[in-house]
């Protein structure tokens, strides 16, 4: 049976005959200084997917070799009923190892020790409901401190009134939960467009900026909560004929679910969103307090079928009474827009197509093909639909959420927040101009947007604003693609790929963290 032990600098997977024969695989050495996290899998059959390439399947029962994905590529010894460690690489020949082991939280812990990484994050699979739907979610809350008082005894969470979630710890992810103090700051962790579950993974390519920026705050001593989309990983409801309106008021409920938390406090809930989920922040914060009528149109901006797109704030529906504004300690912005819907897509278009590798450019332009141009004809045919889902240029499309998207203006959202407003856009964006942190920051606060470094992230930072003495805070960090990953040669969609196989960037992840802390309410 496949095992792995710590020597010297190095993890070691040894593999036994029959594994070996398998997966035509020999052992596996990988430095300890590749390590960047190891977790627990309760079902790792049921969590390798992709494509065996080589290896051996056994449909439902076991799993042993190289599988390679969007974006990956793993080595697998993985058995029904039998727990795994599921370690993830950076810099190595595999992005991970997922490994059955019928000691596995033991092990994954001795690993983690001789790694130097940080303790686990608790974490609470949950649902909640909204628009008569049932949605999952993850709760993730700090590392526990077994000194603190007022914690909760080991590996249990109380539920909050109303909950639909579970009562317990998810031990896949979290292992051994020893107790925790509470109440929490607690950040509301809203995903990019497309089909996306609760960490930001499409299904042809795994963005994990949710699972991170979780993470992150944990370790920050702010607890998280992040949902899968509709239609998506175990939520319940359709993708395709979900409107940007209707994404609103699943984040709007998912706000009420955690504010009811008893391990949240309530006073100290922030937002956070990507992309799309940007414009969903956007939206939330311009809500009054204890309404819902917001200020802005519906919308949202990316191509149909992008995974993490930019998206536009929008109006929200639903009777939740989750309040708005004032009742939030702060939004973070993450590839917010500026500009209108469509305006948005014209300039996204453009940015793709003058990125489109030479030998494509030179085909299109023998076959007259202008790809602005076929996007303008895409979205006046989107304007023209009534229905929830089209078939256009011979696929099907979210029609209502992309006519909403179009149509919506961010200004007048951008214009009614009044919570802190952390906005950051990569300098490398392909989706989002970055030069709408001018506009943004101008919006929101009138902060202007400056030049400068700091920690690897160019602090241009606007602070401060109009007679209202906003908090508006604008970052363009350099170098930074649309998923949030380091992009110094510019490749933009090109090299979207490559840049998965690397975590969100730390440089980014601290300046979330950073700036939520920092405006934390004071005892």
């Amino acid at each position: 049976m496949a095992t792995m032990t710590v020597v010297g600098g190095e993890l070691v997977l040894a593999l036994g005959r029959g594994e070996r024969t398998a997966g035509l695989h020999g052992d596996v050495r990988v430095p300890l200084s590749a390590v960047r996290e190891v977790a627990v899998v309760r079902n790792p059959v049921a969590e390798v997917r992709g494509l065996r390439a080589p290896g051996l399947a056994v449909p439902g029962r076991t799993k042993i070799g190289t599988w390679r994905r969007a974006g990956g590529r793993s080595f697998v010894v993985a058995r029904r009923d039998v727990p795994a460690v599921r370690v993830a690489l950076s810099g190595a020949r595999y992005d991970e190892l997922l490994v059955s082991h019928t000691a596995a939280a033991e092990l994954a812990a001795r690993i983690r020790e001789s790694a130097g990484l940080p303790a686990p994050v608790a974490e609470e699979r949950a649902t909640f409901s909204s628009g008569g739907l049932t949605l999952g979610g993850t709760l993730a809350l700090p590392p526990a401190d077994p000194a603190s008082p007022g914690t909760a005894p080991a590996g249990t969470v109380p539920a909050a009134p109303g909950s639909t979630g579970t009562a317990s710890v998810d031990a896949a992810s979290a292992g051994t939960v020893p107790g925790r103090r509470r109440p929490y700051p607690a950040a509301l962790i809203i995903t990019g467009s497309g089909p996306l579950d609760r960490d930001a993974n499409h299904p042809r390519m795994p963005l994990r900026i949710s699972r991170d920026l979780a993470h992150a705050l944990a370790r920050a001593g702010i607890a998280s909560f992040r949902y899968d989309k509709r239609g998506a990983g175990e939520s319940q409801g359709s993708f395709l004929a979900a409107g940007l309106t209707d994404n609103i008021d699943d984040a709007r409920a998912a706000l009420a679910w955690l504010r009811a938390r008893p391990e949240i406090d309530p006073a100290a809930v922030f937002v956070i969103g990507h992309s799309e989920g940007a414009v969903i922040a956007t939206a939330l914060g311009a809500e009054p307090a204890g309404g819902v009528e917001p200020a802005g149109n519906a919308g949202s901006a990316e191509p149909a079928g992008n995974a993490g797109s930019a998206e536009p704030a929008g109006s929200a529906g639903g009777a939740a009474d989750t309040g708005g504004a004032a009742d939030l300690a702060g939004i973070v912005l993450l590839s917010p827009m500026a500009k209108t819907g469509e305006e948005t897509l014209t300039w996204q278009t453009r940015q793709v197509a003058g990125d489109l590798p030479a030998p494509v450019r030179v085909i299109l332009r023998l076959l007259r093909t202008d790809v602005v141009a076929k996007q303008a004809e895409a979205v006046a045919r989107l304007k023209a639909t009534t229905t929830d889902v089209a078939r256009v240029q011979g696929r099907k499309t979210n029609a209502r959420w992309h006519r909403e998207f179009i149509a919506f203006d961010p200004g007048p959202a951008l214009r009614a927040l009044r919570a802190p407003v952390l906005a950051v856009t990569g300098a490398a964006d392909v989706q989002v101009d970055p030069a709408d942190l001018d506009a943004i920051a101008a919006a929101a606060g009138g902060a202007r947007t400056d030049a400068g470094t700091d920690a690897g992230t160019d602090n241009g930072t606007g602070t401060g604003g109009d007679a209202a003495g906003r908090d508006v805070t604008t970052v363009r960090v350099p170098e930074l693609s649309h998923l949030l990953r380091r992009d110094p040669d510019g490749g933009g969609l090109r090299t979207y790929k490559q840049q998965i196989r690397r975590p969100t960037d730390p440089g980014l992840l601290s300046l979330v963290t950073d700036w939520i802390t920092e405006r934390l309410p004071r005892p």
